[in-house]
């Protein structure tokens, strides 16, 4: 008999969230095999078979665990699966855990999918059908707050990292305009001719990615605290985020600089249907050497973003906006702009260098004509 525990996959997380069984009851799995998915508050994490043999699942997908709770067992023959464990018999049934339910008790409790953890919950040792059916009414007003509590777990995980980084960097702030008539113009066009869907975003991904070798000490990944030296980058993971309703997530566009505008339109569909079922892995979150912070409502003008604890930097890229001028022939016309802000480590970067940074990507962006990108 082997146990399947719950790994501990992130030392911030406290209990993981048990989503899927990949196997059935009974079924025969492989030492190394995937069996279930574990959701921390930031990613998905894979239960690995501990050997070979028969499965037996304790655990209930949509109840929390901690690490090293054991949330099965691999057997090693069917025969040992049945003797474990030793059901009773009679008008009341004793369960493993020492609990007594009622003949009633026991017809709720498997039509309804309840855990033995749940029926702890109760606080009796023998449970009858009116204990049951109070604990399914509060089931039913606990299920109503399950997205504000994940929202509030992933807060949490965020304000720690807010902590650290007022308390460690020592930030400076600096924005500029950035007219983007024909950058939009070049997306548009990008659009019709190869079929890929991209946006501003896409393409400043890109250009980072290129910029890296010019600007070596915007592109980091140090410890906590700004220990160490600077590190010479070679291919830069770049982080975007990534909020669509259910919580804000910081994947990363691995080894942008080799990588076509259109794999980088891929990997960030991918990423938002990832945050929209909430499935991201621990290492898709990881390795980012600079971040853009995207902030997408129709009228925020400027944002000053917090910058990453193991990072020099962080971008942010604002929403379109119009105003009207006069053209050479003096016509009222309307034009297009954005403010990009970035949020820099002033121990690493000073002021004149970060607009020279800025300067850059505005020269890319307004240098963009249809059929360009």
């Amino acid at each position: 008999m082997q146990r399947i525990n719950v790994p501990r996959a992130n030392s911030n997380d406290g209990n993981c969230l048990l989503l899927e069984w990949l196997y059935e009851n009974g079924q025969e799995v492989q030492a190394g095999n995937v069996l279930a998915y574990l959701e921390t508050s930031k990613a998905t994490v894979d239960v690995l078979s501990p050997g070979t043999g028969i499965l037996h699942r304790l655990g209930e997908p949509g109840e929390e665990y901690a690490p090293g709770s054991c949330i099965g067992y691999v057997l090693a023959s069917e025969e040992e699966r049945e003797a474990f464990p030793a059901r009773g018999s009679g008008q009341a049934i004793e369960q493993e855990s020492s609990l007594i339910l009622t003949r009633d008790a026991q017809g709720l409790v498997t039509r309804h999918g309840v855990t033995e953890a749940q029926l702890h919950s109760i606080g009796k040792k023998l449970l009858r059908k009116a204990d049951v059916m109070a604990l399914l009414n509060l089931q039913v007003l606990e299920g109503r707050a399950v997205q504000t509590t994940q929202r509030l777990r992933n807060q949490a995980i965020i304000a720690k990292r807010v902590i650290i980084a007022h308390q460690t960097i020592p930030s400076a702030f600096a924005a500029i305009r950035v007219y983007c008539d024909g950058a939009l113009k070049a997306i548009t066009k990008y659009i019709e001719k190869e079929g890929v869907v991209i946006g501003l975003a896409e393409v400043l991904i890109k250009d980072l990615g290129e910029m890296h070798r010019e600007y070596p000490c915007f592109y980091q990944d140090r410890e906590p605290g700004g220990e160490g030296g600077l590190n010479c980058v070679e291919n830069p993971g770049i982080g975007i985020t990534i909020d669509v309703g259910t919580g804000l997530y910081i994947p990363v566009v691995k080894e942008a600089a080799t990588k076509s505008l259109a794999e980088i339109a891929n990997e960030m569909m991918e990423f938002r249907l990832k945050a929209l079922r909430r499935i991201f892995k621990e290492e898709e979150l990881r390795e980012g050497h600079i971040t853009i912070s995207l902030h997408s409502g129709k009228d925020l003008i400027v944002a000053v973003p917090i910058i990453f604890p193991t990072q020099t930097c962080i971008l942010s890229l604002c929403s379109e906006q119009e105003e009207l001028y006069l053209d050479a022939d003096g016509r009222v016309r309307v034009r297009r702009y954005l403010h990009l802000g970035i949020a820099y480590d002033h121990r690493v970067i000073n002021g004149a260098e970060a607009v020279q940074f800025l300067q850059e990507i505005k020269r890319r962006f307004e240098s963009l004509e249809e059929g360009k990108l």
